[in-house]
């Protein structure tokens, strides 16, 4: 039986690095799923986190952005996923308030 993945203790077993890099892609995460990385966010900052590659829609991203703006993240990959262009416009307005991406 092939174990299920855990993104709570996966998030939190990268989180710990040297170079506090959380790598998450390809993994089918989901707008449900993606509540469960923003909560880690909050324990276990990290500098960057790669979603790309999973199956995030704009109602995902709209949680994730909430939990970035005081997350002290300075890079994170969004790439192919399933975030409609409407929101792009939203998402680079409410990501510019947070200092820290680069």
């Amino acid at each position: 039986m092939k174990k299920r993945f855990n993104i709570n203790e996966s998030y939190r077993i990268q989180s710990k690095g040297k170079f506090r890099h959380v790598d998450l892609s390809n993994k089918k995460i989901s707008d449900l799923n993606v509540k469960e990385v923003a909560q880690a966010m909050k324990q276990y900052p990290v500098k960057s986190l790669d979603l790309t590659g999973n199956l995030i829609s704009d109602d995902g991203l709209k949680f994730l952005i909430k939990s970035i703006k005081d997350s002290g993240l300075e890079k994170l990959n969004l790439s192919k996923n399933k975030v409609g262009e409407k929101l792009i416009d939203n998402i680079i307005s409410n990501l510019k308030i947070c200092k820290c991406l680069k």
